[in-house]
């Protein structure tokens, strides 16, 4: 910088006198720097709002996951109560009664039985009585397995709706356990409920041929008491 003649160029004056270039070089410099920030804070923001999406994302996902497992269980439990052809109550009035049927042939006359009754009649009552044993084996496991269904049902209505309210968030380990033991459990039922549906289904052809014959003997049976008392 020259300095001019006859100026007193005090601290003040040689402040005021620098270049007008310089002050707008600042003012330049300053804007970089502000745009230097803003550009950091919108970074940031996208950075922030993409790590929000994928968060956002991963959690859609992993409940979409949890809702096909899910799905899993309600399917399996439909295979379950598919296997239950009779209601329980059907199933109990049905043992009840052959067992009175027995009962009442059990003691009926002897002779009655011996010159009344044809072969094809004794071999009705004797596929009867071998029916009537499979009834009373299985009517206390099929009322079990048929409570035992409802239960789970209403245990994978529950895992449902905690997952449709994302209450398993964050918890995917706590939502396998859980999962896990219901599985098994409803395979197991499975099994179960397919033994058992085998074992009636087989007799059932059976009991429909067989009833109405057996009806008509216990109403020969009934006349021949009748007679008896009569006598």
């Amino acid at each position: 910088m020259q300095f001019v003649k006859g100026i007193n160029y005090t601290k003040a004056t040689i402040f005021n006198v620098w270049p007008s270039g310089f002050n707008s070089g600042l003012t330049f410099m300053n804007m970089k720097l502000c745009k230097s920030v803003l550009v950091a804070i919108v970074v940031s923001v996208i950075s922030l709002f993409q790590t929000s999406c994928t968060s956002s994302n991963s959690d859609s996902n992993e409940q979409s996951l949890m809702k096909m497992h899910v799905d899993s269980l309600w399917s399996k439990n439909k295979q379950i109560r598919s296997k239950f052809r009779l209601k329980v109550d059907e199933l109990k009035e049905r043992k009840t009664s052959m067992l009175a049927d027995l009962q009442v042939l059990k003691f009926a006359n002897p002779n009655w039985i011996n010159t009344r009754l044809t072969e094809d009649d004794k071999f009705a009552i004797n596929k009867w009585e071998a029916i009537a044993r499979i009834y009373k084996h299985m009517v206390d496991r099929y009322e079990h397995a048929v409570m035992d269904a409802e239960e789970k049902f209403y245990q994978i209505k529950a895992m449902e709706k905690l997952v449709d309210s994302n209450q398993y968030s964050g918890k995917k380990d706590q939502f396998k356990k859980d999962y896990k033991a219901l599985d098994i459990e409803l395979s197991k039922l499975l099994e179960e409920v397919t033994e058992i549906d085998m074992e009636i289904g087989a007799v059932e052809p059976d009991f429909h041929r067989l009833d109405p014959k057996i009806e008509e003997i216990m109403e020969k049976a009934e006349a021949d008491s009748k007679r008896n008392n009569v006598d």
